[in-house]
């Protein structure tokens, strides 16, 4: 199969969101823009090091950030399916033993994002919508986790921080359950400088659908609209189903090939054996 580099993975899906949006809103889907689609030029996502699987990451992000691009492709189901097989599948130890366990949270994200893939019939099920409830308090879970210098696992302040208008602070007082907050408290004081990068990337992206507000203010928008039932744009779960894998996957980054390849072997051993082995890969 073909071999894809990081760049040509980023200029595939910049291509397609070219050739798919013809204008503010409108988006045209058919024999060009399908023709940048990753899995038509023979990507296999298990194949992919690091900083491929983050540019699809990425790239696959920027394809869903686009007012009338709201469609979760083949591509997205195949990543999201790769992602689970890797922390989740045959001997996964990840998250195991941590308390509160985002275990079983990002695994029912996982196989709800994927779940159509396999439905009878799609129709009598709104899975965009399942997984946008699920996936906010994964999000948070995932930054108290990487916050647990500043913050206990329910939000209680341990080590002061500012708030995002970066004035009034955070104290040990406080308890915080802003997610604008806990954005800007991993992108300010956590992320690392690769991470950093990449998020600025991803931001930029979601920009597109709302020049008005920040990228974080955005998701926390996105959140009280979506649990208060005012908002249901279909491709927000898998946007910030993205942003967490990005998250998780760089916190892997000096892991990542070596425990690809020995997952990429048991996979091709067990599935010769039995090809029903695999709760999340692959994905036809």
């Amino acid at each position: 199969m073909a071999k894809l580099s990081a760049d040509q993975i980023t200029s595939l899906c910049e291509n397609y969101r070219k050739a798919a949006y013809v204008q503010p809103g409108r988006a045209e889907m058919g024999q060009k823009s399908e023709s940048f689609r990753l899995l038509e030029h023979g990507l296999e996502f298990h194949n992919l090091d690091f900083d491929e699987l983050i540019a699809s990451i990425l790239g696959l992000t920027s394809t869903l950030s686009d007012p009338g691009l709201s469609i979760i492709s083949s591509d997205h189901t195949a990543l999201w399916s790769w992602c689970g097989e890797f922390l989740f599948g045959v001997r996964s130890t990840f998250f195991e033993g941590e308390k509160p366990n985002l275990k079983p949270l990002f695994k029912n994200a996982i196989l709800v994002s994927i779940a159509h893939s396999k439905a009878y019939d799609p129709r009598e099920i709104d899975l965009s919508l399942i997984l946008s409830y699920i996936v906010f308090p994964l999000l948070e879970a995932i930054l108290k986790r990487a916050a647990c210098e500043y913050m206990a696992p329910d939000g209680s302040v341990i080590k002061p921080f500012h708030k995002p208008d970066g004035k009034n602070l955070y104290t040990n007082k406080n308890t915080c359950s802003n997610l604008y907050a806990m954005l800007t408290l991993h992108y300010t004081h956590i992320a690392s400088p690769e991470l950093k990068k990449d998020l600025d990337t991803y931001k930029a992206h979601i920009e597109l659908l709302d020049k008005e507000k920040s990228p974080f203010e955005m998701i926390f928008f996105w959140r009280n609209d979506t649990l208060h039932g005012n908002l249901h744009y279909p491709t927000i779960a898998g946007t910030l189903l993205n942003l967490c894998l990005l998250i998780i996957i760089h916190e892997l980054k000096d892991q990542y090939n070596e425990r690809r390849d020995t997952l990429v072997q048991r996979i091709e051993w067990f599935f010769c054996k039995s090809p029903d082995a695999f709760l999340y890969y692959p994905q036809q």
